[in-house]
């Protein structure tokens, strides 16, 4: 398996994360799959105007790519993938 499908298949590991697991920060995720609806009350990264991703649903089933550097759930479950 190329290094590339090993990183989108997940191969680095992540974390499921919900309002319960706290504010995570000084992390290197890659993907954040939605497993219900979420929203985020912090999220950081490298995406332009990465703020406007917060106090919104992220309906389930949707993704968002980058390298995020600091996240918080309010609400929802998601998975956050490790670079």
């Amino acid at each position: 398996m190329s290094s590339t499908a090993f990183l989108l298949q997940g191969g680095n590991g992540g974390e499921a994360l919900n309002s319960a697991s706290g504010a995570k920060t000084n992390k290197s995720y890659r993907w954040i799959q939605m497993v219900e609806d979420t929203v985020f009350s912090h999220i950081a990264g490298n995406l332009t105007t990465i703020s406007n991703l917060e106090t919104i649903t992220h309906l389930a089933g949707t993704g968002i790519g980058g390298n995020f550097t600091s996240l918080a759930v309010s609400s929802g479950t998601c998975i956050a993938y490790n670079q």
